[in-house]
């Protein structure tokens, strides 16, 4: 399951939407593994910790192979815990579609974003 996990990140930034999809603020998309692969209790840590390496990945790779048309977006990974399974790459096509969707008050919908100084991303183990 974890190949089909990392053939989607490595290939994850070839799917790049021509246009706004549907007229919305953004797209996404979610990894193509089973919730119990990734969730506890039927889950390993280290499973999760490479489920969220590949995650990573699938983003800045999106990132990287932005193109030209679509300077302008914002491309997030957003990791869920503790149901890793809900977890995907989001790209939104404008900053304030993005402030909208940041902007949460429920308690059971709130996200904490990394600081600037802070990265999931070093190192990164599954490059």
């Amino acid at each position: 399951m974890l190949r089909d996990l990392k053939l989607w990140s490595d290939t994850l930034a070839d799917k790049w939407p021509d246009t706004h999809p549907r007229g919305a603020g953004f797209d996404s998309w979610k990894t193509p593994v089973t919730g119990s692969l990734v969730n506890l209790p039927h889950s390993s840590r280290h499973t999760q910790r490479r489920y969220i390496d590949l995650v990573l990945k699938a983003a800045v790779n999106m990132r990287s192979q932005k193109p030209d048309t679509a300077q302008g977006t914002r491309v997030t990974a957003i990791l869920t815990l503790p149901k890793l399974f809900d977890s995907g790459v989001h790209i939104f096509f404008d900053e304030s579609y993005w402030q909208r969707f940041a902007e949460r008050h429920n308690p059971d919908d709130l996200w904490i974003p990394l600081p600037p100084s802070r990265s999931l991303l070093n190192p990164m183990v599954c490059v």
